[in-house]
């Protein structure tokens, strides 16, 4: 679905109104009209993969992370979910939230504290953790030829261990749960391990290794 900007100035909370939080706020990309050949060999290479994945059903809803009511009053104040460049809104595990611009052919990061303040920005696409929830993006993204492969090698490694696999659309990592741990693999190819913890994301992003 896609939000025109009366649709994304009413997911701002205000007095009798539902919040950001309360409504479906995903915006498709527009269809573009040729994909680089990398990225369609990563994208046949990571549906290959697959092929014995798949989604997940029953899964228990985890507790979502909220805005405070002072991130509320900033995003409509500044009037961010109106901004044609908002690229991505993300509420991070600590509280805080990340608004992400594209500004010509760089992005920018604001970080907003949950005191609703401005505390710093950076030129750069905002870090994604696993615990992290994506409140908003633009893009979908699609894995790389690196996430691809290291994907098919931890499940030829370590495949019995493996849970799940999760592929967030507005995020670039791809997770995997294993039995003890999560592992994050982001697009420079690094695989980042994390200690188990329940990942907000959607019933359709959730993918599960047949037994």
């Amino acid at each position: 679905m896609i939000f025109n900007k009366t649709q994304k100035e009413s997911m701002i909370k205000i007095d009798g109104q539902m919040s950001i939080w309360d409504v479906e706020i995903i915006k498709k990309t527009e269809p573009i009209s040729t994909i680089p050949k990398k990225v369609k060999q990563a994208e046949i290479l990571f549906t290959e993969i697959l092929t014995t994945i798949k989604p997940i059903g029953n899964e228990k809803s985890v507790n979502p992370l909220k805005l405070t009511d002072m991130q509320q009053e900033f995003l409509q104040k500044k009037n961010i979910m109106k901004n044609d460049n908002l690229s991505r809104v993300i509420l991070y595990c600590g509280g805080g939230v990340g608004i992400e611009i594209k500004e010509a052919s760089e992005f920018k990061t604001i970080y907003v504290s949950k005191e609703g303040k401005a505390v710093f920005e950076y030129y750069s696409k905002s870090k994604v953790l696993p615990m992290d929830k994506i409140l908003y993006y633009t893009e979908v993204f699609l894995p790389n030829e690196l996430q691809a492969k290291n994907l098919k090698s931890i499940l030829n490694d370590v495949n019995s261990k493996v849970k799940k696999v999760i592929h967030r659309k507005g995020d670039e990592n791809i997770l995997i749960e294993l039995d003890n741990n999560l592992i994050s693999l982001i697009p420079n190819g690094w695989k980042l391990e994390f200690n188990l913890y329940p990942i907000d994301c959607k019933e359709s992003e959730i993918l599960i290794i047949k037994k």
